[in-house]
């Protein structure tokens, strides 16, 4: 990623924040099935070689011949992704797709026009070299989303377009995330997460205890069997060697799904800040899919609970409808959700009076501006 010389398409005053395509992983995501075919094409034109009596002259039609799809088609590839540029700048986003000689196109939208932006990192591959999709939303729904696919830091591009868009400049900032906390604390949440953290105008919940622990019995109670079953074969007389390393890996291999559980459930977050609303589920190594939109774009917040047990503890959905095709972003099973709307619609009603007083400043100093200069032409 890098700034470029400015180019035909640039509006005046518009500066390049981005300029990148796709990530090196996804180019060997794409050419590796023809470097593979070029490599059986090698091979079959090497036999061919060997075999006696093989006339010399049709030996350069061979080579000439028999590797020649596999390579145009790698070439193609490789091309077509070099092609594909991803542009942010400070007016707008655009994702310019082109393959050579047969097609080209552009998508774009102005920041002001963005509602939503959404990441995914839906791979095991894509977590360890950091690229992902980042899907903007705009106004136009569906039709009108650009898709930056497999790019690089999809987080730190998606918190720099969320930044520059919609947003007065002098509140133009990353949207904030959780500091770490003492490991007691941790401890404590994982245990029983009945009510938010708040930190630095934020409060975040996650997912009722009755969900962690509830994925954890029947994991548990394995455990406990694997560990009655290896005791009772210790007290044996006689009995095979490998199975003390049989019932130490089945452990191992429990524990580590337990660990897993724990680390899934306490990585999804729903965060409540003084202007936006973002939902995270990511599960550790395999997927992330990350939503934030504006406040503004929030028109209904609703609540449900299902089942004797949601009642009993006091858990359910909170549900936040937005405008156009931005979609629902749901709190999944949170405590309290009584709670969750009530502080969600305080936020959203404070969000909206000082949208409205900042409307009001700005039609006054209209006002006022209209009035200077009709004062000051009547002087002259």
């Amino acid at each position: 990623m890098g700034a470029n010389p400015r180019f035909p398409w640039q509006l005046p005053n518009e500066s390049i924040i981005i300029y990148a395509r796709r990530h090196w992983v996804t180019l060997i995501q794409w050419i590796w099935r023809p470097f593979v075919f070029l490599l059986i094409c090698l091979l079959i034109a090497t036999g061919l070689m060997l075999l006696p009596g093989f006339p010399d002259r049709a030996r350069v039609l061979v080579w000439l011949v028999v590797p020649a799809p596999p390579l145009i088609w790698l070439v193609w590839r490789a091309l077509d992704w070099s092609n594909d540029r991803y542009i942010i700048t400070n007016k707008r986003v655009i994702h310019r797709e082109r393959v050579y000689l047969f097609f080209e196109s552009r998508k774009e939208a102005y920041l002001d026009k963005i509602q939503d932006v959404t990441i995914k990192i839906a791979s095991p591959l894509a977590y360890l070299f950091n690229f992902g999709e980042v899907i903007i939303q705009t106004a136009a729904g569906q039709d009108g989303a650009i898709n930056f696919q497999g790019i690089s830091r999809p987080r730190e591009v998606q918190r720099l377009i969320i930044a520059s868009a919609g947003l007065p400049e002098k509140e133009q900032q990353l949207a904030p995330s959780p500091r770490p906390r003492p490991l007691s604390k941790v401890v404590w949440q994982m245990l029983y997460p009945l009510y938010p953290t708040e930190e630095e105008n934020m409060i975040i919940w996650r997912k009722h205890w009755w969900v962690l622990h509830g994925d954890l019995v029947v994991l548990l109670m394995a455990g406990f069997a694997l560990v009655i079953a290896w005791l009772w074969v210790l007290t044996s007389l006689s009995y095979p060697a490998w199975l003390n390393a049989l019932f130490a890996l089945g452990l191992i291999g429990l524990g580590a799904w337990i660990a897993f559980r724990l680390i899934d459930w306490h990585n999804d977050l729903y965060i409540l800040t003084n202007d936006r609303v973002i939902d995270i589920e990511k599960r550790p190594f395999v997927m992330e899919h990350r939503r934030e939109a504006n406040l503004g774009a929030i028109q209904d917040v609703s609540l449900e609970q299902k089942g004797f047990i949601a009642k009993v503890l006091d858990f359910g959905n909170v549900r936040l409808k937005t405008a156009g095709k931005l979609g629902e972003f749901t709190f999944d099973n949170v405590p309290h959700p009584r709670k969750v709307q009530e502080t969600i619609m305080e936020r959203l009603n404070a969000f909206r009076q000082k949208k409205k007083r900042e409307e009001m400043e700005k039609r006054r100093a209209e006002i006022i501006s209209v009035l200077e200069e009709y004062l000051s032409q009547g002087n002259k």
